[in-house]
Formats: structure tokens, sequence, C-alpha cells
């Protein structure tokens, strides 16, 4: 923390109890949002604070006061529950943040942190402010009520729904810059080459940049962390829909990837949903949960796959399906488990001598009409779910595919795949009455 001289700019005046502590009242924090600069109105409130929490390249721009310099860094959330600390002791807190404050910003962070620690209504004053999208939009014309936006700054940036919009608008950071983001994009899908974008940095800066070029090229750039990329709809070329990927896609060991038909019927009756929990148990290579979080990106997918070594065969399929809503889980799957949020929907494709604990403790945890699909594929298994809560079920599927090969001297055949059963098992709505265990639920299809 640094103490600065007498200031330079002399801010309106106001009794030192107000910028200073008061151990009979709580302060009060101001979140202020700047856009692509200090406003003058963001710089005079802060200036009559007594300790201000900003980025150097902010806290550089800001008059001299007497107010106390908190640089934000690498641990926001830490700096979050400091500047509240502060204000429970009657301190008045600024902090400024670059763009939108609330928009992937220091902003959300406090919120988050204050949703755990909160402060009384009154002493907590959220400033509005242009995002540094808008800014950039404008300086483009580029109407921008379609735009998907995203950010690289907290974890990944999702490079498969990025490519999926036809103009996608991306915050970069210290962590991936914009052209680090076009070099990743580029690697996802080499088709995209020549696609349209707009790399920016520094806005508002006498170092403003911008350049509009083609994806290929924007990936040769060294661009800084202030910066963002715009993917623009010239060049869009789309990605094949994630659904029954050819098991080429995919990599796996032995025989465990579940069949691109088997896949795509199981995703079909499972009528995912468009935000909730996912658990893709006996995961194997995550074929099926991977499908899943890349067809509804908000969902949270959990995989878990008793062989732990088969959860670098996860990893890397991920990486290459370009999501960042699955979560890969190794060990046994009754211990796991527990340690899982509530699902709303579940698909079983293995559990071996488990199946029927497996099925059970699965089912006590899933959401009122949630559903879950379980996969047999051995006799033993299909004896099992046969068996299993057939109050709860409400239908069962076989599946007998069969694929064309060729036998030589342009002759072919159709070879057949091992037979496969789905079980599609549904828990009644809350207020629904629950059909008692040991009799059968009327056959229906699963609640679109």
């Amino acid at each position: 923390m640094t103490t600065h001289p007498k200031p330079a700019l002399k801010p309106a005046a106001e009794p030192a109890h107000e910028r200073h502590a008061r151990p009979d009242a709580c302060g009060m924090l101001h979140v202020l949002s700047c856009g692509v600069g200090l406003p003058e109105s963001a710089a005079a409130i802060a200036l009559r604070c007594a300790h201000v929490f900003a980025s150097r390249s902010l806290l550089a721009r800001l008059p001299q006061g007497t107010w106390q310099a908190h640089a934000i860094a690498r641990e926001p959330e830490r700096d979050a529950v400091e500047a509240i600390a502060l204000v429970r002791q009657g301190f008045q807190v600024a902090v400024l943040a670059s763009g939108d404050a609330l928009y992937h910003g220091m902003g959300a962070t406090l919120a988050r942190v204050l949703e755990g620690q909160p402060l009384p209504r009154e002493c907590v004053h959220f400033h509005p402010g242009v995002t540094a999208f808008q800014v950039l939009c404008h300086r483009l014309g580029l109407a921008w009520s379609q735009a998907r936006l995203f950010s690289a700054h907290a974890r990944r940036p999702p490079l498969r729904q990025i490519l999926e919009a036809p103009l996608a608008i991306v915050y970069a950071g210290s962590a991936m810059t914009a052209s680090d983001l076009a070099r990743a994009l580029l690697a996802f899908h080499p088709a995209s080459l020549g696609r349209a974008c707009v790399l920016a940095e520094r806005l508002g800066s006498p170092e403003e940049r911008l350049l509009r070029t083609g994806l290929g090229t924007a990936a040769e750039q060294s661009f800084g962390p202030t910066s963002i990329l715009v993917l623009l709809p010239e060049g869009f070329v789309p990605l094949p829909l994630a659904l029954g990927l050819p098991d080429s896609c995919w990599r796996f060991q032995g025989h465990l990837v579940t069949s691109p038909e088997v896949r795509a019927c199981a995703l079909a009756r499972l009528r995912l949903p468009a935000s909730g929990v996912f658990w893709d148990l006996g995961a194997g290579s995550g074929s099926v949960g991977l499908e899943a979080a890349a067809l509804r990106p908000g969902l949270e997918v959990w995989g878990v796959e008793r062989k732990a070594e088969r959860l670098k065969d996860m990893e890397a399929n991920q990486q290459a399906l370009g999501v960042v809503n699955y979560h890969g889980l190794g060990g046994d799957m009754l211990h796991r488990l527990p340690q899982l949020p509530d699902p709303d929907r579940i698909f079983i494709g293995g559990g071996g001598k488990d199946l029927a604990a497996i099925a059970e403790a699965s089912l006590a945890r899933l959401a009122p009409g949630g559903i879950c699909v379980a996969c047999a594929v051995t006799l033993e298994s299909q004896a099992i779910l046969s068996a299993f809560r057939p109050d709860l079920c409400r239908c069962v599927l076989s599946l007998d595919c069969a694929e064309s090969r060729g036998i030589g001297k342009g002759l072919r055949l159709l070879e057949p795949r091992h037979r496969i059963h789905l079980f599609v098992y549904q828990k009644p709505d809350a207020a629904a009455p629950e059909t008692p265990p040991g009799t059968t639920a009327p056959a229906k299809e699963p609640a679109p």
C-alpha cells in the first residue's frame, strides 16, 4: 500500500470523517465501471475515498490524493474480501474496474463475495459504465445485438462455442491474449483459416491498436493482455454437430467407446436441458458426456470412470471437442457420487458388479422429473436393469445396428454389431405421487 502526497487535483470538499474510519457506522463501497479510460466522475468519487482498489494502469491515471492504493493483480477474490473488511471498519472504499465492472470484471467478483459476506444495501453502490465491447463495436460501426460474448479471463475459453457463433467477441487476458486465442482457434479448427476477424488492443489509450484481418494472419500477431478478438461472419465455416461423432474422433482403449448410433439415441432419450447437472457414469472415453457438453454448453457435465488411467483419454477428447463444461473424475463410482452435485440427467454406461447399487444411488439423487438412461451390453447387466425399479422405468429400447463394409471385388456386406439395450427411467415431478416400488410405471415417453 502507498500513501500519496497532497492531491494535485482537489476534489469537492468533504469532512474528513467521511473518508476515514467511523467505528459507529458502516463505510461505503463504490464499485466504479470506468469504460476504456478513467472518467472524471469516477476519479472524483475515488478521490473522496480512503482506499482505492484498481489495476496498476488505472491507479497510474488517478490524480494524486491522500488515498491508499491497493493494486488488484492475480488474487481478485482476496482483494474483494479486503475491500469489504475495510468498509465494515467504516472506511470509504473505491474499486475501479475497466469496462463494465459487472461483466467478467472485479465487480462480478465483489458481487459473488458479497453473497457470502453481505454489507447493508445502503453501503454498496455499483456505478455503471460502458463495456470495452461497446466501445470497440462503435469504433468499427458494427451492430452487435446478435453477437455472442465470451471471456478468456477466468478459465479456458470455449473454443467450439466461439467458432460456432457467426459473430463472436472475446475479452482476452494475461493467460490468453487475443493473438493467443486466434492461434488456439486455428489449431482447433484449421478450416477457419480465412475467417474474418478484428484484433483490438489498449482501447482508449494513446497506444490503441486495431487490426482487421483473417484468423490465419491474426494467429501470427503479438497482442498484449488488454486485447479483444472479434470473429466476423465473413468466412464462417460451420462445425459439425457434436452428436453421434464417428469413432475416429475419439481416443479410447480397446472397445471403450459408445457407438455413434447408441450415443445419439441415448442423448435423444435424455432430453437434455439447457442448464443443470449431467452425470456420465462409467464414462470410459467420455464420449457420451462430452457430446452432451457440446450440445448443451449450459450443462455442467461430470464424467466418472473407475480406472484412473482412462482419464487421459477423457482429457484428450475434451480438448479435441473444445468444451469447458466437462469434469472428468477417476475412482470408485460409489465413493465418488456423494462428492457430485445433484443431477438433472444421468447416463450409466457401466458399473459391473456394482451396477444395481450405482443405479439405486443415482436415482436417489436424481432431481424430480429427471431422466436416467442406463445401457446394458451383457446379459447380466440386462437382467439387473430389467428387474430394477419397474415403477420408474418408462421404456426399454433394443438397438440392433449393422454397418456396411467392403469384402473385396467391389462387394459389400452389412456387418452386425452387438445388440444394446437402453433402459429409460424418469423420476416423477415433485407434485406427482411416486409409483410404489415393485409396480410397473405406465409406459410413456419421457417429458420433453
